[in-house]
């Protein structure tokens, strides 16, 4: 098995139970049915509470144990979690590729231009490029990120997580990177 970092194998399993349930979880009644289509289907009671600290909904410091994970598995089709990270490993995860659709690199956004953001759960963001692959965040809902700040990044595409670096002003902890979506990626990258 590859060294990728366990939140991006429960963030592709976030996917495919999506996939398995028949759309996106993204609202606290999307959560209570996500929760009871497991119980039907694996007689084993994942709380939508749970459900909602897995998917990044709400904040949560604590891990997540691999049991709740390998019922995640089994909902999704899977063995259990080991099972779903070996498939991950050979199907889920390319080695290279291409990005398609919303994909931008920045340095080739023309300056002034804004481009609205959004990520789970209900995460926005309208950026503005004020230089070559450097942005303002002049509008910030639900999102820890100030409005008001300066940010550089490389890529904005949808889908894939946006790393935000040289942040000024830095944060007051000093952090000068931020992550949008790091669990689900971006799920919309719009140019305005």
């Amino acid at each position: 098995m590859n060294e990728v970092d366990s939140s991006v194998y429960i963030a592709l399993l976030c996917r495919e139970v999506e996939r398995a349930l028949g759309h996106a979880i993204c609202s606290p009644a999307d959560f209570d049915e996500a929760s009871q289509s497991i119980m039907d289907r694996t007689h084993v009671m994942l709380s939508a509470s749970t459900l909602k600290r897995i998917w990044g909904y709400v904040a949560s410091t604590h891990s997540t144990r691999s049991t709740t994970l390998s019922i995640l598995a089994a909902y999704a089709g899977y063995r259990d979690w080991e099972d779903f990270r070996a498939k991950a490993d050979r199907t889920l995860l390319p080695d290279s590729g291409f990005l398609g659709g919303n994909a931008f690199t920045t340095s080739d956004i023309p300056v002034n231009t804004r481009i609205a953001l959004t990520w789970a759960p209900n995460r926005r963001m309208v950026a503005r490029c004020v230089a070559p692959g450097r942005f303002l965040a002049e509008e910030v809902e639900n999102a820890s990120l100030p409005q008001g700040t300066q940010f550089s990044c490389s890529l904005m595409a949808k889908g894939f997580p946006l790393q935000a670096f040289d942040l000024e002003p830095a944060t007051t902890d000093g952090q000068t990177v931020y992550v949008a979506g790091a669990k689900g990626g971006l799920t919309k990258v719009e140019l305005q």
